[in-house]
């Protein structure tokens, strides 16, 4: 005789508490990742050290609420979009807030306020250059760039850049090619004023690299830029 294993009461409250202990589990929620899809980046990581959680990474966005833990020595720096500062901080808490970034004063190194930079949001339009390059793109033709080039690396494919060079409009090198060692890009030339050039960024993934076509802009003093790809 085959016996049916729910027959017994206590047998079936048995599995009964193994199901709801086990749905529980499932559904308890998670550390919530510094960055979702949907959210809105507040900041950028633009040097990190040590250990935290969740972990993090140069040139990583984080979102707004965003709830970071550091290890004692651990040592992070962000970059906070709105809030329009650069903070430091070593060990404990750190939260992310709409306005700018909060911690324990002990635990913040430095904080220091800086002109708001300009974020520009790029995308693929699908299209290659004539040397094969991807070609990244703004909600205008030409990004505004200052004579010196200053710009934040954040977010898609900016975690894989290893160098930089820039080309003028004939394609012709007008910068050499130079390491990408952190979140920032700066040149160590100016560049000729309303003329147009490109950003060529090389990947540390495949030999394909991505272009940023760009203007410079007229105002030697136009700041930072942020230049965020999806």
């Amino acid at each position: 005789m085959i016996m049916n294993p729910f027959a017994n009461s206590s047998t079936r409250k048995d599995i009964f508490c193994v199901l709801a202990i086990t749905l529980i589990l499932l559904l308890e929620p998670t550390v919530a990742p510094v960055m979702a899809q949907s959210a809105t980046p507040a900041a950028v990581v633009l040097e990190i050290s040590g250990s935290s959680k969740p972990p993090l990474a140069v040139r990583e966005e984080i979102a707004r609420g965003a709830q970071i833990t550091l290890a004692p020595e651990a040592r992070l720096t962000l970059f906070h979009y709105s809030g329009c500062t650069v903070v430091t901080i070593v060990g404990g808490a750190v939260s992310i807030t709409a306005s700018g970034v909060e911690a324990d004063a002990t635990s913040v190194q430095s904080r220091k306020k800086g002109p708001c930079p300009r974020v520009h949001l790029l995308s693929s339009e699908g299209v290659r250059s004539s040397s094969g390059a991807l070609v990244m793109r703004g909600a205008s033709p030409f990004l505004q760039l200052s004579p010196h080039i200053d710009v934040v690396l954040a977010g898609g494919w900016a975690l894989a850049v290893s160098s930089a060079e820039i080309l003028d409009s004939e394609q012709h090198v007008a910068v050499p090619a130079w390491p990408v060692d952190d979140t920032s890009i700066r040149s160590s030339e100016a560049l000729a004023p309303g003329k147009a050039y490109i950003l060529r960024l090389h990947l540390k993934s495949t030999s394909q690299p991505l272009d940023v076509p760009f203007m410079v802009s007229n105002q030697a003093a136009l700041g930072s830029s942020v230049l965020r790809f999806e």
